[in-house]
Protein backbone atom coordinates (compact mmCIF):
# COMPACT_ATOMS: atom_id res chain seq x y z
CA UNK A 1 0.00 0.00 0.00
CA UNK A 2 2.38 2.26 0.89
CA UNK A 3 4.46 1.89 -2.55
CA UNK A 4 1.61 2.72 -4.08
CA UNK A 5 1.44 6.34 -2.44
CA UNK A 6 5.55 7.19 -2.67
CA UNK A 7 6.49 5.73 -6.45
CA UNK A 8 3.55 8.14 -7.14
CA UNK A 9 4.55 10.73 -5.30
CA UNK A 10 8.48 10.43 -6.36
CA UNK A 11 7.35 10.76 -9.99
CA UNK A 12 5.30 13.79 -10.00
CA UNK A 13 7.73 15.64 -7.50
CA UNK A 14 10.21 14.92 -10.20
CA UNK A 15 8.00 16.12 -13.03
CA UNK A 16 7.38 19.46 -11.18
CA UNK A 17 10.73 20.13 -10.54
CA UNK A 18 11.86 19.60 -14.08
CA UNK A 19 9.01 21.74 -15.13
CA UNK A 20 9.18 24.15 -13.21
CA UNK A 21 13.05 25.12 -12.37
CA UNK A 22 14.50 23.97 -15.38
CA UNK A 23 14.74 25.26 -18.72
CA UNK A 24 13.53 22.56 -20.51
CA UNK A 25 11.05 22.56 -23.00
CA UNK A 26 8.43 20.09 -24.39
CA UNK A 27 5.36 18.80 -22.60
CA UNK A 28 7.47 17.36 -19.65
CA UNK A 29 4.01 17.31 -17.15
CA UNK A 30 2.17 14.69 -19.72
CA UNK A 31 4.28 12.26 -17.58
CA UNK A 32 1.82 13.45 -14.64
CA UNK A 33 -0.41 10.94 -16.24
CA UNK A 34 1.34 7.83 -15.52
CA UNK A 35 1.80 9.60 -11.87
CA UNK A 36 -2.80 9.22 -11.73
CA UNK A 37 -2.49 5.84 -13.27
CA UNK A 38 -0.53 4.12 -10.27
CA UNK A 39 -1.63 6.38 -7.69
CA UNK A 40 -5.52 5.39 -8.25
CA UNK A 41 -4.61 1.85 -8.57
CA UNK A 42 -5.20 1.17 -5.18
CA UNK A 43 -7.80 3.50 -4.40
CA UNK A 44 -11.14 4.60 -5.33
CA UNK A 45 -12.60 6.81 -7.94
CA UNK A 46 -12.42 10.22 -5.58
CA UNK A 47 -8.68 9.24 -5.12
CA UNK A 48 -8.29 9.57 -9.12
CA UNK A 49 -10.33 12.40 -9.24
CA UNK A 50 -8.02 14.35 -6.72
CA UNK A 51 -4.40 13.38 -8.00
CA UNK A 52 -5.63 14.74 -11.45
CA UNK A 53 -6.85 17.79 -10.05
CA UNK A 54 -3.28 18.13 -7.96
CA UNK A 55 -1.27 16.97 -11.39
CA UNK A 56 -3.50 20.04 -13.06
CA UNK A 57 -2.27 22.48 -10.42
CA UNK A 58 1.27 21.65 -10.93
CA UNK A 59 0.93 21.62 -13.84
CA UNK A 60 -0.63 25.09 -14.12
CA UNK A 61 1.55 26.48 -11.72
CA UNK A 62 4.84 25.52 -14.10
CA UNK A 63 3.62 27.26 -16.65
CA UNK A 64 2.77 30.62 -15.06
CA UNK A 65 6.58 30.57 -13.47
CA UNK A 66 8.43 29.84 -16.63
CA UNK A 67 5.68 31.27 -18.98
CA UNK A 68 3.19 33.33 -17.32
CA UNK A 69 4.53 36.91 -18.24
CA UNK A 70 5.06 35.84 -22.18
CA UNK A 71 2.54 36.07 -24.93
CA UNK A 72 0.50 32.83 -26.10
CA UNK A 73 2.84 30.65 -27.89
CA UNK A 74 3.77 27.11 -28.53
CA UNK A 75 4.12 27.16 -24.18
CA UNK A 76 0.45 27.43 -24.03
CA UNK A 77 -0.14 24.91 -26.69
CA UNK A 78 1.82 22.37 -24.65
CA UNK A 79 0.10 23.66 -21.54
CA UNK A 80 -3.06 22.67 -22.79
CA UNK A 81 -1.97 19.53 -24.21
CA UNK A 82 -1.21 18.20 -20.97
CA UNK A 83 -4.04 19.51 -18.82
CA UNK A 84 -6.28 17.68 -21.92
CA UNK A 85 -4.11 14.83 -21.55
CA UNK A 86 -4.28 15.07 -17.71
CA UNK A 87 -8.27 15.15 -17.51
CA UNK A 88 -8.76 12.30 -19.99
CA UNK A 89 -6.69 10.22 -17.72
CA UNK A 90 -8.52 11.19 -14.82
CA UNK A 91 -11.62 10.70 -16.18
CA UNK A 92 -10.73 7.52 -17.62
CA UNK A 93 -8.77 6.13 -13.91
CA UNK A 94 -12.25 7.53 -12.48
CA UNK A 95 -14.44 5.52 -15.12
CA UNK A 96 -12.71 2.51 -14.43
CA UNK A 97 -12.73 2.84 -11.08
CA UNK A 98 -16.62 2.90 -10.82
CA UNK A 99 -16.52 -0.52 -13.32
CA UNK A 100 -14.41 -2.04 -10.99
CA UNK A 101 -16.86 -0.81 -8.07
CA UNK A 102 -19.86 -2.78 -9.61
CA UNK A 103 -18.24 -5.60 -10.92
CA UNK A 104 -16.49 -6.20 -7.48
CA UNK A 105 -20.32 -5.92 -6.13
CA UNK A 106 -21.90 -8.04 -8.72
CA UNK A 107 -19.03 -10.76 -7.66
CA UNK A 108 -19.69 -10.16 -3.93
CA UNK A 109 -23.56 -10.72 -4.52
CA UNK A 110 -22.74 -13.72 -6.52
CA UNK A 111 -20.47 -15.36 -3.85
CA UNK A 112 -22.98 -14.30 -1.03
CA UNK A 113 -25.76 -16.21 -3.32
CA UNK A 114 -23.95 -19.27 -4.54
CA UNK A 115 -22.50 -19.88 -0.83
CA UNK A 116 -26.24 -19.14 0.78
CA UNK A 117 -28.67 -20.82 -1.71
CA UNK A 118 -29.92 -23.90 0.05
CA UNK A 119 -29.49 -26.76 -2.95
CA UNK A 120 -26.48 -27.63 -3.59
CA UNK A 121 -23.95 -25.47 -6.36
CA UNK A 122 -20.38 -25.80 -7.52
CA UNK A 123 -18.48 -24.08 -10.09
CA UNK A 124 -15.95 -25.45 -12.30
CA UNK A 125 -13.19 -24.94 -14.91
CA UNK A 126 -14.37 -27.30 -18.54
CA UNK A 127 -11.58 -25.90 -20.71
CA UNK A 128 -9.91 -28.97 -21.08
CA UNK A 129 -13.44 -30.70 -21.73
CA UNK A 130 -13.48 -28.39 -24.50
CA UNK A 131 -10.06 -28.95 -26.18
CA UNK A 132 -11.06 -32.74 -26.48
CA UNK A 133 -14.36 -31.94 -27.94
CA UNK A 134 -12.61 -29.89 -30.34
CA UNK A 135 -10.44 -32.56 -31.33
CA UNK A 136 -12.86 -35.13 -31.01
CA UNK A 137 -15.24 -32.79 -33.51
CA UNK A 138 -11.76 -32.52 -35.64
CA UNK A 139 -11.60 -36.83 -35.82
CA UNK A 140 -15.56 -37.03 -36.43
CA UNK A 141 -14.83 -35.55 -40.14
CA UNK A 142 -18.09 -34.30 -40.86
CA UNK A 143 -20.10 -37.00 -38.44
CA UNK A 144 -22.72 -36.12 -36.39
CA UNK A 145 -21.12 -35.92 -33.29
CA UNK A 146 -22.93 -36.60 -30.95
CA UNK A 147 -23.29 -39.81 -31.82
CA UNK A 148 -19.70 -40.30 -32.51
CA UNK A 149 -19.20 -39.46 -29.00
CA UNK A 150 -21.67 -41.85 -27.99
CA UNK A 151 -20.36 -45.09 -29.90
CA UNK A 152 -17.26 -44.46 -28.40
CA UNK A 153 -17.10 -44.32 -24.39
CA UNK A 154 -13.22 -43.61 -23.86
CA UNK A 155 -13.77 -40.40 -25.21
CA UNK A 156 -16.40 -39.60 -23.13
CA UNK A 157 -14.58 -40.95 -20.19
CA UNK A 158 -11.86 -38.29 -21.07
CA UNK A 159 -14.71 -35.15 -21.60
CA UNK A 160 -15.74 -36.18 -18.07
CA UNK A 161 -13.21 -36.68 -16.25
CA UNK A 162 -11.21 -33.33 -17.89
CA UNK A 163 -12.77 -30.58 -15.72
CA UNK A 164 -12.14 -29.45 -12.29
CA UNK A 165 -13.42 -28.08 -9.39
CA UNK A 166 -12.77 -24.63 -8.60
CA UNK A 167 -15.19 -24.14 -5.82
CA UNK A 168 -18.47 -25.71 -4.17
CA UNK A 169 -20.77 -24.41 -1.56
CA UNK A 170 -21.84 -26.28 1.76
CA UNK A 171 -24.61 -27.97 0.10
CA UNK A 172 -22.46 -29.21 -2.63
CA UNK A 173 -20.30 -30.72 0.29
CA UNK A 174 -22.64 -32.24 2.11
CA UNK A 175 -24.01 -33.68 -1.21
CA UNK A 176 -21.06 -35.37 -2.50
CA UNK A 177 -19.51 -35.97 1.43
CA UNK A 178 -16.29 -33.66 0.93
CA UNK A 179 -15.16 -30.13 2.05
CA UNK A 180 -12.06 -29.76 -0.25
CA UNK A 181 -12.01 -29.30 -4.41
CA UNK A 182 -10.94 -32.34 -6.06
CA UNK A 183 -11.23 -33.51 -9.93
CA UNK A 184 -14.63 -33.72 -10.45
CA UNK A 185 -16.93 -31.60 -12.74
CA UNK A 186 -20.91 -31.71 -12.67
CA UNK A 187 -21.41 -34.02 -15.35
CA UNK A 188 -18.08 -35.86 -15.14
CA UNK A 189 -17.68 -37.00 -11.55
CA UNK A 190 -17.88 -40.42 -11.61
CA UNK A 191 -20.25 -41.59 -9.27
CA UNK A 192 -22.64 -39.80 -11.37
CA UNK A 193 -25.01 -41.71 -13.57
CA UNK A 194 -27.04 -39.70 -16.02
CA UNK A 195 -30.58 -41.05 -17.13
CA UNK A 196 -30.19 -42.44 -20.43
CA UNK A 197 -26.30 -43.61 -20.46
CA UNK A 198 -23.62 -42.04 -22.68
CA UNK A 199 -26.10 -40.64 -25.63
CA UNK A 200 -26.91 -38.52 -22.89
CA UNK A 201 -23.97 -37.25 -21.93
CA UNK A 202 -23.06 -37.03 -25.24
CA UNK A 203 -26.09 -34.82 -26.31
CA UNK A 204 -25.64 -32.37 -23.25
CA UNK A 205 -21.57 -32.01 -24.13
CA UNK A 206 -22.57 -31.19 -28.19
CA UNK A 207 -25.37 -28.88 -26.93
CA UNK A 208 -22.98 -26.92 -25.23
CA UNK A 209 -20.34 -27.15 -27.74
CA UNK A 210 -22.85 -26.24 -30.14
CA UNK A 211 -23.42 -22.94 -28.43
CA UNK A 212 -26.36 -23.90 -25.45
CA UNK A 213 -25.57 -21.34 -22.52
CA UNK A 214 -27.67 -23.89 -20.22
CA UNK A 215 -28.13 -28.01 -20.31
CA UNK A 216 -30.22 -29.93 -17.76
CA UNK A 217 -30.55 -33.97 -17.08
CA UNK A 218 -31.58 -36.15 -14.56
CA UNK A 219 -29.26 -37.75 -12.73
CA UNK A 220 -28.50 -40.54 -9.77
CA UNK A 221 -25.32 -40.06 -7.41
CA UNK A 222 -23.74 -42.70 -5.12
CA UNK A 223 -22.78 -41.00 -2.24
CA UNK A 224 -19.53 -42.18 -0.08
CA UNK A 225 -22.39 -43.79 2.51
CA UNK A 226 -23.51 -46.04 -0.29
CA UNK A 227 -26.98 -44.02 0.16
CA UNK A 228 -28.15 -43.35 -4.18
CA UNK A 229 -29.65 -39.68 -4.91
CA UNK A 230 -31.77 -38.85 -7.67
CA UNK A 231 -30.83 -34.91 -9.07
CA UNK A 232 -32.47 -32.74 -11.66
CA UNK A 233 -28.36 -31.35 -12.60
CA UNK A 234 -28.54 -27.84 -14.33
CA UNK A 235 -25.49 -26.84 -16.09
CA UNK A 236 -24.53 -23.19 -17.20
CA UNK A 237 -21.82 -21.92 -19.21
CA UNK A 238 -20.72 -18.55 -17.28
CA UNK A 239 -19.36 -15.32 -19.64
CA UNK A 240 -15.67 -15.57 -18.72
CA UNK A 241 -12.18 -14.57 -20.35
CA UNK A 242 -11.77 -18.06 -21.70
CA UNK A 243 -14.30 -20.15 -23.19
CA UNK A 244 -15.35 -22.76 -20.68
CA UNK A 245 -13.15 -21.80 -17.74
CA UNK A 246 -16.63 -20.96 -15.77
CA UNK A 247 -18.47 -23.57 -15.70
CA UNK A 248 -21.56 -23.56 -12.92
CA UNK A 249 -23.69 -26.52 -11.68
CA UNK A 250 -26.93 -26.87 -9.36
CA UNK A 251 -28.44 -29.98 -8.64
CA UNK A 252 -31.79 -30.30 -7.26
CA UNK A 253 -32.19 -33.51 -5.21
CA UNK A 254 -35.76 -35.27 -6.26
CA UNK A 255 -35.25 -38.13 -4.44
CA UNK A 256 -38.36 -37.69 -1.95
CA UNK A 257 -40.26 -35.94 -4.64
CA UNK A 258 -39.44 -39.62 -6.90
CA UNK A 259 -40.76 -41.44 -4.15
CA UNK A 260 -44.16 -39.31 -3.17
CA UNK A 261 -45.21 -39.70 -6.95
CA UNK A 262 -44.36 -43.42 -6.92
CA UNK A 263 -46.50 -43.85 -3.57
CA UNK A 264 -49.23 -41.86 -5.32
CA UNK A 265 -49.30 -43.41 -8.57
CA UNK A 266 -49.74 -46.89 -5.96
CA UNK A 267 -52.32 -44.88 -3.74
CA UNK A 268 -54.21 -44.22 -7.19
CA UNK A 269 -53.93 -47.90 -8.65
CA UNK A 270 -55.43 -49.32 -5.64
CA UNK A 271 -57.82 -46.78 -5.46
CA UNK A 272 -59.13 -47.38 -8.76
CA UNK A 273 -59.12 -51.46 -7.45
CA UNK A 274 -61.50 -50.33 -4.48
CA UNK A 275 -63.59 -48.68 -6.66
CA UNK A 276 -64.11 -51.39 -8.92
CA UNK A 277 -63.83 -54.00 -5.79
CA UNK A 278 -66.44 -52.12 -4.33
CA UNK A 279 -69.13 -52.77 -7.40
CA UNK A 280 -68.00 -56.18 -7.41
CA UNK A 281 -68.68 -56.30 -3.50
CA UNK A 282 -72.69 -54.77 -3.59
CA UNK A 283 -73.04 -57.04 -6.79
CA UNK A 284 -71.06 -60.14 -4.98
CA UNK A 285 -74.37 -59.29 -1.77
CA UNK A 286 -77.07 -59.52 -4.29
CA UNK A 287 -75.10 -62.77 -5.41
CA UNK A 288 -74.91 -64.04 -1.83
CA UNK A 289 -78.95 -63.19 -1.54
CA UNK A 290 -79.71 -65.20 -4.65
CA UNK A 291 -77.23 -68.01 -4.07
CA UNK A 292 -78.20 -68.51 -0.79
CA UNK A 293 -81.83 -70.11 -1.38
CA UNK A 294 -80.54 -72.64 -4.48
CA UNK A 295 -77.60 -74.09 -1.55
CA UNK A 296 -80.83 -74.97 0.93
CA UNK A 297 -82.60 -76.62 -1.86
CA UNK A 298 -79.35 -78.27 -3.05
CA UNK A 299 -78.72 -79.51 1.02
CA UNK A 300 -82.29 -80.77 1.58
CA UNK A 301 -82.18 -82.33 -1.40
CA UNK A 302 -79.08 -84.31 -0.87
CA UNK A 303 -80.29 -85.09 2.26
CA UNK A 304 -83.79 -86.47 0.92
CA UNK A 305 -81.85 -88.35 -1.79
CA UNK A 306 -79.49 -90.28 1.11
CA UNK A 307 -82.90 -91.24 3.01
CA UNK A 308 -84.15 -92.99 -0.03
CA UNK A 309 -81.22 -94.41 -1.19
CA UNK A 310 -81.34 -95.79 2.80
CA UNK A 311 -84.42 -97.24 2.68
CA UNK A 312 -84.63 -98.60 -1.42
CA UNK A 313 -81.16 -99.04 -2.30
CA UNK A 314 -78.77 -99.61 0.46
CA UNK A 315 -76.63 -101.39 -1.78
CA UNK A 316 -75.33 -98.24 -3.86
CA UNK A 317 -72.47 -97.17 -1.27
CA UNK A 318 -70.77 -95.71 -4.38
CA UNK A 319 -74.17 -93.43 -4.62
CA UNK A 320 -73.85 -92.54 -1.10
CA UNK A 321 -70.74 -91.46 -0.30
CA UNK A 322 -70.87 -89.16 -3.68
CA UNK A 323 -73.96 -87.64 -2.26
CA UNK A 324 -72.40 -87.21 1.19
CA UNK A 325 -69.61 -85.59 -0.40
CA UNK A 326 -71.64 -83.21 -2.03
CA UNK A 327 -73.35 -82.50 0.76
CA UNK A 328 -70.30 -81.66 2.52
CA UNK A 329 -69.21 -79.05 -0.12
CA UNK A 330 -72.87 -77.55 -0.61
CA UNK A 331 -72.48 -77.14 3.35
CA UNK A 332 -69.32 -75.76 3.22
CA UNK A 333 -70.67 -73.19 0.57
CA UNK A 334 -73.22 -72.43 2.58
CA UNK A 335 -71.09 -71.58 5.29
CA UNK A 336 -69.32 -69.22 3.06
CA UNK A 337 -72.21 -67.71 1.72
CA UNK A 338 -73.19 -66.47 5.31
CA UNK A 339 -69.94 -65.66 6.15
CA UNK A 340 -69.99 -63.47 3.10
CA UNK A 341 -73.25 -62.03 4.18
CA UNK A 342 -71.91 -61.47 8.20
CA UNK A 343 -69.31 -59.33 6.38
CA UNK A 344 -71.94 -57.25 4.79
CA UNK A 345 -74.20 -56.73 8.04
CA UNK A 346 -70.51 -55.98 9.98
CA UNK A 347 -71.18 -59.32 12.16
CA UNK A 348 -68.42 -60.26 14.50
CA UNK A 349 -66.75 -63.52 13.45
CA UNK A 350 -68.11 -66.87 15.56
CA UNK A 351 -65.00 -68.06 17.90
CA UNK A 352 -65.32 -71.48 19.08
CA UNK A 353 -62.05 -73.75 19.68
CA UNK A 354 -60.46 -75.51 16.41
CA UNK A 355 -58.48 -78.54 16.30
CA UNK A 356 -55.67 -77.96 13.85
CA UNK A 357 -54.81 -81.16 12.93
CA UNK A 358 -58.27 -82.13 12.22
CA UNK A 359 -59.00 -78.72 10.58
CA UNK A 360 -55.47 -79.48 8.03
CA UNK A 361 -56.92 -82.82 7.08
CA UNK A 362 -60.58 -81.57 5.88
CA UNK A 363 -59.26 -78.78 4.11
CA UNK A 364 -57.31 -81.76 2.51
CA UNK A 365 -59.90 -83.45 1.55
CA UNK A 366 -62.12 -80.28 0.53
CA UNK A 367 -58.90 -79.57 -1.97
CA UNK A 368 -58.01 -83.58 -2.82
CA UNK A 369 -59.35 -83.14 -6.32
CA UNK A 370 -57.80 -79.77 -7.15
CA UNK A 371 -54.61 -80.92 -5.58
CA UNK A 372 -54.35 -84.20 -6.97
CA UNK A 373 -55.09 -82.97 -10.22
CA UNK A 374 -52.67 -80.90 -10.31
CA UNK A 375 -50.05 -83.97 -9.38
CA UNK A 376 -49.39 -82.28 -5.85
CA UNK A 377 -47.92 -84.69 -3.64
CA UNK A 378 -49.04 -83.74 -0.04
CA UNK A 379 -47.23 -84.10 3.07
CA UNK A 380 -48.36 -83.39 6.45
CA UNK A 381 -46.22 -82.86 9.57
CA UNK A 382 -47.19 -81.94 13.18
CA UNK A 383 -50.71 -82.67 12.77
CA UNK A 384 -51.64 -85.08 15.05
CA UNK A 385 -49.54 -83.59 17.78
CA UNK A 386 -51.25 -79.83 16.93
CA UNK A 387 -52.58 -77.69 19.76
CA UNK A 388 -55.77 -76.11 19.93
CA UNK A 389 -57.11 -72.30 18.53
CA UNK A 390 -59.49 -69.99 19.08
CA UNK A 391 -60.98 -68.55 15.91
CA UNK A 392 -63.64 -68.72 13.64
CA UNK A 393 -63.27 -72.00 11.88
CA UNK A 394 -64.32 -70.83 8.32
CA UNK A 395 -62.13 -67.84 8.24
CA UNK A 396 -59.19 -70.03 9.60
CA UNK A 397 -60.27 -72.68 6.81
CA UNK A 398 -60.66 -70.21 3.77
CA UNK A 399 -56.56 -68.94 5.32
CA UNK A 400 -55.71 -72.84 4.71
CA UNK A 401 -57.46 -72.89 1.69
CA UNK A 402 -55.37 -69.87 0.16
CA UNK A 403 -52.20 -70.86 1.04
CA UNK A 404 -52.51 -74.88 -0.38
CA UNK A 405 -54.12 -73.79 -3.67
CA UNK A 406 -51.44 -71.23 -3.86
CA UNK A 407 -48.97 -73.51 -3.44
CA UNK A 408 -50.17 -75.77 -5.62
CA UNK A 409 -50.11 -73.70 -8.36
CA UNK A 410 -46.92 -72.45 -8.24
CA UNK A 411 -45.39 -75.47 -9.12
CA UNK A 412 -47.33 -76.12 -12.19
CA UNK A 413 -44.34 -75.65 -14.24
CA UNK A 414 -41.84 -77.84 -12.51
CA UNK A 415 -41.29 -81.75 -13.06
CA UNK A 416 -44.06 -83.80 -11.40
CA UNK A 417 -41.51 -85.89 -9.99
CA UNK A 418 -40.73 -82.74 -7.49
CA UNK A 419 -44.38 -81.20 -6.84
CA UNK A 420 -44.10 -81.92 -2.75
CA UNK A 421 -46.13 -79.42 -0.87
CA UNK A 422 -45.69 -79.75 2.98
CA UNK A 423 -47.99 -78.37 5.85
CA UNK A 424 -46.12 -78.41 8.86
CA UNK A 425 -47.45 -77.71 12.00
CA UNK A 426 -45.48 -76.90 15.57
CA UNK A 427 -46.26 -74.42 18.66
CA UNK A 428 -43.55 -71.91 19.96
CA UNK A 429 -44.26 -69.25 23.10
CA UNK A 430 -48.34 -69.81 23.09
CA UNK A 431 -48.15 -69.44 19.58
CA UNK A 432 -49.51 -72.11 17.26
CA UNK A 433 -47.71 -72.27 13.95
CA UNK A 434 -48.79 -73.21 10.61
CA UNK A 435 -46.01 -73.05 7.23
CA UNK A 436 -47.23 -74.68 3.91
CA UNK A 437 -43.84 -75.22 1.84
CA UNK A 438 -43.91 -75.89 -1.93
CA UNK A 439 -41.00 -76.72 -4.64
CA UNK A 440 -41.69 -74.09 -7.10
CA UNK A 441 -40.28 -71.23 -8.24
CA UNK A 442 -39.92 -69.08 -5.33
CA UNK A 443 -41.27 -65.45 -4.54
CA UNK A 444 -40.15 -63.36 -7.93
CA UNK A 445 -40.75 -60.11 -8.66
CA UNK A 446 -42.62 -59.10 -5.60
CA UNK A 447 -40.91 -58.64 -1.79
CA UNK A 448 -41.99 -61.08 0.74
CA UNK A 449 -43.20 -58.28 2.46
CA UNK A 450 -45.39 -56.50 -0.34
CA UNK A 451 -47.12 -59.54 -1.30
CA UNK A 452 -49.89 -59.64 1.48
CA UNK A 453 -50.75 -55.86 0.05
CA UNK A 454 -54.10 -55.47 -1.23
CA UNK A 455 -53.21 -55.99 -5.17
CA UNK A 456 -49.89 -57.40 -5.27
CA UNK A 457 -49.54 -60.69 -6.95
CA UNK A 458 -47.28 -62.74 -8.85
CA UNK A 459 -50.02 -64.39 -10.37
CA UNK A 460 -50.82 -63.14 -14.31
CA UNK A 461 -54.12 -63.60 -14.30
CA UNK A 462 -54.35 -62.78 -10.16
CA UNK A 463 -56.22 -59.87 -8.37
CA UNK A 464 -53.89 -59.60 -5.53
CA UNK A 465 -57.09 -59.80 -3.01
CA UNK A 466 -56.22 -63.41 -1.34
CA UNK A 467 -52.64 -62.84 0.63
CA UNK A 468 -54.14 -59.58 1.72
CA UNK A 469 -57.50 -61.01 2.87
CA UNK A 470 -55.65 -64.17 4.72
CA UNK A 471 -53.42 -61.06 6.36
CA UNK A 472 -56.25 -59.42 7.48
CA UNK A 473 -57.97 -62.85 8.89
CA UNK A 474 -54.83 -63.87 10.89
CA UNK A 475 -53.88 -60.35 12.27
CA UNK A 476 -58.00 -60.33 13.32
CA UNK A 477 -57.32 -62.85 15.18
CA UNK A 478 -54.12 -62.18 17.38
CA UNK A 479 -51.50 -64.04 14.90
CA UNK A 480 -49.49 -63.18 12.15
CA UNK A 481 -48.57 -63.84 8.51
CA UNK A 482 -44.76 -63.48 6.76
CA UNK A 483 -43.21 -65.61 3.71
CA UNK A 484 -39.83 -66.45 2.80
CA UNK A 485 -38.05 -67.75 -0.51
CA UNK A 486 -35.88 -70.93 0.61
CA UNK A 487 -33.23 -72.49 -1.73
CA UNK A 488 -35.99 -74.47 -3.38
CA UNK A 489 -39.67 -73.08 -3.40
CA UNK A 490 -41.00 -70.80 -0.88
CA UNK A 491 -42.58 -70.66 2.60
CA UNK A 492 -45.79 -69.00 3.35
CA UNK A 493 -46.83 -69.48 7.84
CA UNK A 494 -48.70 -67.80 9.82
CA UNK A 495 -49.44 -68.28 13.73
CA UNK A 496 -52.49 -68.08 15.91
CA UNK A 497 -52.87 -68.07 19.74
CA UNK A 498 -53.27 -71.17 21.05
CA UNK A 499 -56.79 -71.73 23.01
CA UNK A 500 -54.32 -71.95 26.71
CA UNK A 501 -52.84 -68.99 25.88
CA UNK A 502 -56.15 -66.99 24.72
CA UNK A 503 -57.44 -68.61 28.36
CA UNK A 504 -54.32 -67.19 30.35
CA UNK A 505 -54.41 -63.51 28.94
CA UNK A 506 -58.14 -63.39 29.69
CA UNK A 507 -57.40 -65.03 33.40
Amino acid sequence: MFWRILVPGVIGLAVFVLDTFTPLKGAIAVIYTSCIVLASAGGGRRRALLIGLLCALATAVAYLKQHGAEPIGDATVRFAVCLVAIAITTALCALNKVAENRERETSARYRSLFHTAGFPMWESDWSETLAILREAERLADGEDLERWLAERPEWLRRARRASELREMNEQAQRLFGSDRPQRVTGVGRTTFSVHGGDPAVAGSFVRLFRGATVVEFEADLLKPSGETVELIVRVTRLEADKPWTRILAVAVDVTARKEAQVKLDRALLELAHVSRLTTLGQLAAAIVHEVNQPLSAVITYGRSGLRWLAREASEAPETTRSLERGLANASRAAAVIARVRDIARKSAPRPEPIELGALIYETLRLLKREVHGRGVKVRVAGAHDAPVVQGDRVQIQQVLMNLIMNAAQAMEHVDTARRELTIGVSQRDGMAIVSVRDHGGGIADLDAKRIFEPFATTKAQGLGLGLSICRSIVEGHGGRIWAANLDEGAEVAFSLPTKAAEAGRAA
